[in-house]
């Protein structure tokens, strides 16, 4: 069976947001996972690692949004806002009992981030959790740009 070309080199990004139905992969690791966010822009990336996050906690489907909430974070660069924003997400959905079902990046400037994020309080008779993320480390987190866009990838501790 002949497989599919790989869509890890930033060069391919764009192909593969072209081609997958989802703007994110679910990447797994012998004891750990994490994700590939595809995005033709800055807030777009950062939107779909989050989406991709997300995924990996629970099934979005069974979330509400009922709730919103503001986020602002800010970062040294690429990749540094990218574990802050996802450690920011994780802390709410962790500390605060949160479960998100819908996130929207407004803007991305100067490794700054302002975001929405739309949930409900964590109900685990309701919400069909998938895998507990314990951290979400700079070890292996990139961001580079692309053909016509931006990719992204980082492995969470679980």
């Amino acid at each position: 069976m002949a497989r599919a070309p790989s869509c890890a080199t930033a060069g391919r990004a764009l192909h593969c947001m072209r081609t997958m139905k989802r703007p994110f992969e679910i990447l797994e690791h012998t004891a750990d996972v994490g994700i590939r966010a595809f995005g033709r822009t800055l807030p777009e990336l950062y939107e779909n690692a989050a989406r991709g996050m997300l995924e990996v906690l629970l099934e979005p489907a069974s979330v509400r949004p009922a709730e919103e909430e503001t986020v602002a974070v800010a970062g040294t660069d690429a990749v540094d806002l990218l574990v802050v924003w996802l450690h920011e997400i994780l802390l709410r959905s962790d500390a605060r009992k949160r479960a998100f079902a819908q996130v929207r990046v407004s803007e991305v400037a100067e490794w700054r981030l302002a975001a929405t994020l739309r949930g409900e309080p964590l109900d685990r008779s309701r919400h069909e959790l998938h895998t507990e993320i314990k951290g979400v480390p700079y070890y292996g987190a990139r961001v580079e740009r692309a053909e016509s866009g931006w990719v992204a990838e980082v492995f969470f501790d679980i």
